[in-house]
Formats: C-alpha cells, sequence, structure tokens
C-alpha cells in the first residue's frame, strides 16, 4: 500500500511538472509576437538579441551593424563592458549605449515584436548584452598584445600547432590517470586546465597568448574541431544504448532511472533560483539556466560510467546492468531535455516561433526517425552488399551522423540530438559490427576525444577556488548534485525492488557525470547560458564525481554478494568469448521447398540467444513462398534475430546461392534430403560447397523427429572429425533446446595391427581423453547435460551410427574436410554417417 501510494505521489509530481512547463511554455510563446523580418545579432559565437527589420534597412543590415560594433568593444581594452546602460537619443529613441558609442537602439518595430514598449525593451537589451560581452571580454583582453597575422596561412599553422599540443598533453596525463586507478577523461580535462588561462596563461602570458590567442576566427576554428568530436562522442554514447536491455531490467531499473531524472531536475532548477545573481549571465534569463542546471542535474555518462563498472568487474552482474540501463535512461532524456535548452536559448529574441520549433521540431524528428527506421537499415544493408569500397560502412555511419546532426540543427533542436538519436539506430543493426563500431571507437577516443576535452579544459578557471565565498558555492553546488543523484538512485532502487546496497549502489554509480557533464557545460557555455565561474563550478563538479566514484561504488558493491544464478550467467559468457559462434553476425539461409526447413531455424534461434543477428532467407524464384510459421520473426530467442527475404532471380540453385554469397556473409545455412544421393547432397550443393566463400553449415534431414527439448545431441571426437567450432555449435544448440550432448569416442582398430603401433593407439587414446575432458568443461560451463561414450571399432562411422542409434540421438554434428576428390567428398567416417545415421546431421564445413 504504502508503495502504491509513493507511486501515485511520483507520477502525480510528473504529471504536475510537465502540466507547469507546458503552460510555461505557452504563456512565453503568447506574450511574444512574431515580427515579419528580423535578423539574430550574436555576441562571439552566441546569439544574443533579434532586432527587426525598419522601412529604411533590413534586418539582416542592422544586426550586421551591431555585431560590428559589438566586435569593437570585445577587441578595444578601454571599452568596459560594465559600463554599458540605456540613453534617449536626439530624436527620443531608446538605445543601449557604451560612452559615446551607440550600440543599438530599441525602435518601434522592435518594440512591436516583443510586444512591449521600446523604453523596456532597452533595459531588456541593456543586461543581455552587458553580460554576455562581459563574459567574453576577458578571452579577448590578450588579443591587442600579441601580434596575430591575420593571414590564412597563420590560422592553419597555429591550429595544428594548438590539436598537436592538446592531443599530446591529454594522452600524457590522461595515461597517467589510467595508472593511478582513475578515467583518462579526467587527465584529458586536466590538460586543457594546465595550458589555459588558469596555469600557462597565469604563469606565461605571453607563450599562451601566442599559441592559444583569443583572437575570433583562430578560436572558432579551434571550436570547429571540438564539435566534431562532441558528434563522435555523442554517437558513440547511443550506439552504447542498448533497447533490449532497458526492456529486460524491468522495474528494477525503470524506477532509479525515472527519479533519478525527475528528482534531480526539479533539485536543480531550486538551485537555479536560488544562485546568487553575480553568478547569472543575465537576471532576466534565470528561468534558462534553472532549467538548463536542472536538465545537467538530471543527466549521467554512460561511457564513463562503464568503464567504472568494467574496473570494478560489476559490468556483467545484475546490479551492474542496472546501474548502466538508468544511466542509459538518464541520458536519453537528457539529451532530448537539452536540445530543448539549447534550442530556447538560441531563441533567446522571443520570437514566437522560435518557442514552439524547439518541441515540435523534436517530435517532428523522432516521427521521421522512427518511420524511416527500416529505410535506414536497408540501406546500411545496401552499403554493406554492394559497396566495394574499403570502409565503405565506416564512411556511411559518419555522412548519416553528420546528416542527422545537421537535421535536428535545422529543425530548431541542437545538432547533439541527432548524433545521439543516429547512434542509438546504427547500434540497433548488426550488420554496424565490430568491423564498423572498432575503427570509430578508436578514432574518437583516441583523437576526438581528448582534443575535445582538453580544448573545454582552456576555458576552465581555476581562480574560481581562490575565492572563499565561490570555493563555498562550489562545494554546496558539487554536494547539491551528489545529493540529487545518490538519493533518488536509492529511492528508486527501494521501489523497485533492491535492497539498502543494491540501492546505494545505483544511486553511486549514476552520480557520475564525468563526459556528459563536460559536453554540458561546453554547451552552456557556449550558447551564452554559463558566465565563466559558473562554467568552471561545472567541470569542478563533473571532475570530482567522476573521481569520487570508483573507490565509492567498490566500496558498496563489497556489499552485494554475487547470487548463484548470477554465477551461473557470468561462467556461461565466459565460455561465449571471442568464438566462432561470436563471429557470426549475418548468416545467410537457403531455403528448398523439399526439404525440412526446421533445422535451419533451430540454429537460428540457437545462435539468437547469444547475440544479435541478421538472418537471410533466400528462396528461389519457382519455389512456393516459405510460411511465415515456419521462420521465427523478429527477436527470436534472446537475442534479436532480424529475418530478411530475399528471392532469388535464378531458378537453379547453386548459381542463385554463390551470387547470393558474393555479398559479405559469416555463414551459409543449406539443406540437403535423403533423397539427394548416398552422400546426402545433390550435385547442385556440391557446386555451392566448393565455391563458398564463407563457412557452411550442411544439413541433412533424418528419419527422426526434428530436435525439441529433451533431446540428444551427438558430437563426435574420432580423430579427423572433431572440431573446436563444432562443438560450440553443438553447446549452443543444446543449451537453447535442453538437450543432452553426447560426446563418443572411437578408437580405430586394424585387422593387421603391428607392434610398434601400439604405442601410436596409446597416444590417441590419451589425446582423445583430453578432448573428451575440455568438451566436458564447456559443456559444465553452460550447464548442459553431458554423456561420455568409449567405442572400439574398425570403421568409426559405423560405431558413431551405432550409438546414435543406441541413444536415440536427434542430431549429429560433425566438422567437415572437403577431400581434393572429383566427387563431393568429407572423408569415409563422415560419408559413412551421412548414409546410415537415422538422425539429422550437420556437417560445418569452414
Amino acid at each position: 500500500m504504502l508503495r502504491r501510494r509513493t507511486t501515485a505521489r511520483v507520477m502525480s509530481a510528473v504529471c504536475a511538472f510537465g502540466a507547469a512547463l507546458a503552460f510555461w511554455w505557452a504563456g512565453a510563446a503568447a506574450c511574444l509576437a512574431a515580427a515579419p523580418e528580423y535578423a539574430e545579432v550574436r555576441v562571439g559565437s552566441a546569439p544574443a538579441i533579434v532586432v527587426a527589420g525598419m522601412s529604411s534597412i533590413s534586418a539582416d543590415e542592422r544586426a550586421e551593424i551591431v555585431n560590428r560594433r559589438i566586435d569593437r568593444i570585445l577587441a578595444s581594452p578601454e571599452l568596459n563592458p560594465a559600463d554599458i546602460r540605456v540613453a534617449v537619443l536626439r530624436d527620443g529613441t531608446p538605445a543601449v549605449v557604451l560612452g559615446e558609442l551607440v550600440i543599438v537602439g530599441a525602435v518601434r518595430e522592435d518594440a512591436m515584436a516583443y510586444r512591449t514598449d521600446q523604453a523596456m525593451l532597452a533595459h531588456q537589451w541593456s543586461e543581455t548584452l552587458r553580460t554576455k560581452i562581459g563574459q567574453l571580454k576577458p578571452l579577448y583582453a590578450r588579443a591587442q598584445k600579441v601580434d596575430i597575422k591575420t593571414l590564412s596561412e597563420q590560422h592553419v599553422l597555429l591550429l595544428l600547432l594548438q590539436v598537436g599540443i592538446l592531443l599530446t598533453t591529454a594522452f600524457f596525463l590522461g595515461e597517467v590517470m589510467v595508472r593511478i586507478g582513475q578515467p583518462p577523461v579526467v587527465g584529458q580535462l586536466l590538460a586543457g586546465v594546465l595550458l589555459g588561462q588558469s596555469v600557462l596563461g597565469a604563469l606565461f602570458p605571453d607563450v599562451s597568448g601566442l599559441v592559444f590567442p583569443t583572437e575570433k576566427t583562430q578560436s572558432y576554428l579551434l571550436e570547429v574541431v571540438s564539435w566534431v568530436g562532441l558528434l563522435f562522442l555523442l554517437m558513440l554514447t547511443g550506439t552504447e544504448t542498448n533497447v533490449a536491455l532497458i526492456r529486460q531490467q524491468g522495474k528494477a531499473a525503470v524506477w532509479p532511472a525515472i527519479l533519478g531524472s525527475v528528482i534531480p531536475f526539479c533539485i536543480g532548477v531550486g538551485v537555479g533560483y536560488l544562485l546568487p545573481g553575480n553568478l547569472l549571465l543575465n537576471a532576466q534569463d534565470r528561468a534558462v539556466t534553472a532549467f538548463f542546471l536542472g536538465t545537467l542535474f538530471a543527466v549521467s555518462s554512460v561511457p564513463v560510467i562503464a568503464k567504472i563498472l568494467m574496473d570494478v568487474k560489476a559490468i556483467r552482474r545484475r546490479i551492474g546492468q542496472i546501474v548502466l540501463t538508468a544511466a542509459l535512461v538518464q541520458d536519453t532524456i537528457g539529451c532530448v531535455l537539452l536540445a530543448l535548452v539549447a534550442a530556447v536559448a538560441s531563441g533567446d529574441a522571443g520570437h514566437s516561433t522560435s518557442l514552439w520549433k524547439a518541441p515540435l521540431g523534436t517530435i517532428a524528428f523522432f516521427a521521421v526517425m522512427f518511420g524511416a527506421r527500416r529505410l535506414l537499415f536497408n540501406l546500411v544493408r545496401w552499403a554493406h552488399d554492394r559497396l566495394m569500397t574499403q570502409g565503405a560502412l565506416l564512411t556511411l555511419a559518419v555522412a548519416l551522423l553528420l546528416f542527422s546532426a545537421a537535421t535536428t540543427q535545422f529543425l530548431g533542436v541542437h545538432a547533439v540530438l541527432g548524433a545521439f538519436a543516429i547512434g542509438v539506430l546504427l547500434g540497433q543493426t548488426p550488420l554496424i559490427g565490430e568491423r564498423v563500431m572498432n575503427p570509430l571507437h578508436v578514432v574518437t577516443m583516441s583523437i576526438f576525444a581528448p582534443v575535445f576535452f582538453a580544448a573545454a579544459g582552456l576555458h576552465v578557471n581555476l581562480t574560481v577556488l581562490a575565492n572563499g565565498r565561490l570555493l563555498m558555492i562550489s562545494a554546496a553546488f558539487t554536494g547539491a548534485v551528489c545529493l540529487s543523484k545518490i538519493l533518488s538512485g536509492y529511492i528508486g532502487g527501494r521501489i523497485g525492488g533492491l535492497n539498502t546496497w543494491e540501492s546505494l549502489s545505483v544511486g553511486i554509480g549514476t552520480n557520475t557525470y564525468g563526459a556528459m557533464g563536460l559536453i554540458f557545460a561546453i554547451l552552456g557555455f557556449s550558447l551564452g547560458i554559463l558566465s565563466v565561474d559558473m562554467y568552471s563550478m561545472i567541470i569542478v563538479m563533473a571532475m570530482l564525481t567522476t573521481c569520487m566514484a570508483p573507490p565509492l561504488l567498490s566500496w558498496s558493491l563489497s556489499h552485494v554478494p554475487l547470487s548463484a544464478e548470477e554465477r551461473l550467467q557470468l561462467e556461461r559468457e565466459d565460455q561465449h568469448g571471442p568464438t566462432f559462434v561470436g563471429r557470426l553476425n549475418r548468416i545467410l539461409v537457403v531455403t528448398r521447398k523439399d526439404v525440412d526447413r526446421r533445422l535451419a531455424m533451430d540454429f537460428l534461434s540457437s545462435i539468437g540467444h547469444h547475440h544479435s543477428i541478421e538472418a537471410t532467407i533466400l528462396e528461389l524464384a519457382h519455389q512456393e513462398q516459405t510460411a511465415d510459421a515456419d521462420m521465427p520473426g523478429r527477436g527470436a530467442g534472446e537475442g534479436n534475430v532480424t529475418m530478411v527475404r530475399r528471392t532469388a532471380e535464378c531458378a537453379e540453385l547453386a548459381p542463385a546461392v554463390l551470387k547470393e554469397l558474393a555479398r559479405p556473409y559469416d555463414l551459409a545455412i543449406i539443406g540437403g534430403s535423403r533423397n539427394d544421393g548416398p552422400a546426402g547432397f545433390d550435385p547442385a550443393v556440391e557446386g555451392i560447397i566448393r565455391n563458398s566463400p564463407c563457412p557452411l553449415l550442411l544439413l541433412r534431414e533424418g528419419r527422426q523427429p526434428e530436435l525439441g527439448a529433451a533431446g540428444r545431441i551427438l558430437v563426435p571426437t574420432t580423430h579427423g572429425v572433431h572440431d573446436v567450432q563444432a562443438t560450440e555449435l553443438a553447446i549452443l544448440l543444446a543449451q537453447a533446446s535442453n538437450s543432452q550432448l553426447v560426446v563418443v569416442y572411437v578408437a580405430e582398430e586394424h585387422v593387421n595391427d603391428l607392434t610398434w603401433l601400439q604405442t601410436s593407439q596409446q597416444e590417441r587414446m590419451e589425446l582423445a581423453q583430453d578432448i573428451v575432458e575440455s568438451i566436458m568443461a564447456l559443456a559444465e560451463k553452460s550447464r548442459v547435460p553431458i554423456e561420455t561414450v568409449v567405442r572400439r571399432g574398425v570403421h568409426a562411422g559405423r560405431e558413431i551410427v551405432k550409438v546414435a542409434q543406441e541413444k536415440e540421438c536427434t542430431l549429429i554434428i560433425l566438422r567437415g574436410y572437403l577431400r581434393p576428390t572429383r566427387s563431393l567428398f568429407f572423408g569415409h567416417t563422415i560419408s559413412e554417417v551421412l548414409s546410415n545415421a537415422p538422425s539429422a546431421v550437420a556437417v560445418l564445413a569452414v
């Protein structure tokens, strides 16, 4: 009853907050009117105000004039932004001025656009320009002291030096942090702090001004490089968002995820309204700042959390998966909210369409992405199959990233949402596997990310910590962040059914702001939401929470013992490391009308228990369409089996299959009938086997019923037919179908054995014993029941058939080695099994 009441109260609070946010947005939009023509005035790269067009001058021309006057204030040491005020011109127009310089006048057309009077508008503009110009003024203070050439060659030279110095320093300090047990992102950020105004700028200002000048064009070049790194980071975060994992965890992760976003968001908004006015860029923008801080409090940092969970050996535990799931949901919510905040901040001019553009653009973007999901997967599949250029899929992934980010930027949301969303979608297709993600991850984490974080550290002002009052505010700010995150995670965990230490671990784990906190800080600063002091406080908070997470999480997890079920699951996962089965991402299934397809589907479903795969069902043009009942749908198995159907243009089997195999596949499954001949395969299949560019799994139907629950799978270990890859498939299929594994070894005896051959026979027996023991160890890890049988006989194939009959096995799995003969021949043992075994037979030809 108490839990129901708590749930009801939480949901009521969420609904009330959503309604209040909607009313606030609607009220803000209702207070503003659309101007027929307007243009944006910017301070640096951040938007400031919007001016309307007049009968004598266009809006763009007015904005250009005002932008030139702002640049003059930033570049002139004698002009102090603190002296910006409102004055009345000779014609009675209220204007924003600095001494004798008139920055902008609030004319009647501007007042009509804002639906306010001219004097009030002039005061609003003066506050905005005073704070935003004052924010950037220190960065331009040293520009006049250094002789910077404006030639493009000079810009390129400085950019190369900046990136090289930032990358080298970030790599070195990141390595130091790793060696002392901290995430490398901490060292990468410290590299920027050391090279910025806090250390290098204070000790050697001339060197700092020479290498990192505050000249606007040069700053923009480095900012562009940083933005590329930001987009790549967010796309990688999206690819790590496991939607299936979020669904699997249930309320144990849902409640910490929801409350871990809602409660910190509300506390962050409250902190935004309690901050001293001197920490804000503009007191009139306190609502935007509060909303931004609420979004910052609500977010987590999946990349850093995943690394910490790996370091403390908890990434594969249930509690580790719950922490990761909660962080994934919080990051997703945070990215959407960040995009809305960025859109509102960018539309600070107050035009009504600017406010509505953000939510409507978000809805439109998600609708288009959801609707085009299948189209996107088809595009990836087409590129995977048709493009022959090396790295084509990698190029496509990067192009999709850029186009998606550009789309959200155009829709009035922020580019971060597009980068994150395309990462989530690309992470759901098995074709974007290790061959694409590994180089992308290496390039991003080794080049773009270090430069991005180091560049972020350049703007950190550590003198904030030297001021006693600001130091106390920074400590209180960090304490509020930690309290909101840990408390909300704990409450959510308890409501979700976790015990005390598990709930505390969830709160501590999600209280890691790392990369996402830094991204939020940089975006807030570039959008003109944060002052330099607030920006530095958030950077310090992100570093502190990242550094304190590993020891605190290790302490809390030490009180969460491993359950028997968890131990079993970990042992199973250890078995499925970098194996043959683990490398199967795309499988071709060749269906034939006269051949039983159910065994092929059993193999597909079993591999789907292990990981996500894409299976292409190839049907010949002349045969009837395969019934849906014979094919598993999307989501078959514990993993995700994505089914794709193709109809071969050629009616003949071998040319059609070989043409399809020209596309990259990891495995092809082909069935055969007992009527195809003594070897179980017709001449068409023989042609496929000889010319296939990928491994083949050849299935021959049996006289007995298909594989089902409580069946038996026979794995021969006779010299010449045993293989680890075939054993992996057998164990995986037995585990998925709850079958028993029967391992048989046949010691072949020769009629005229000589005495000197007895030593060789003994060695073969010892080798066979080792093989049987290794298979038993693998089967025991997967909790697959196993039975071993040892036989002696003149012909190994006949003994294998006898054991299959005695044990009533439903399937025999062997490894086939094609002999260099005219007709298809895998050896006498496999030929005997294919011809006489009553059960189904699978031959893996690699």
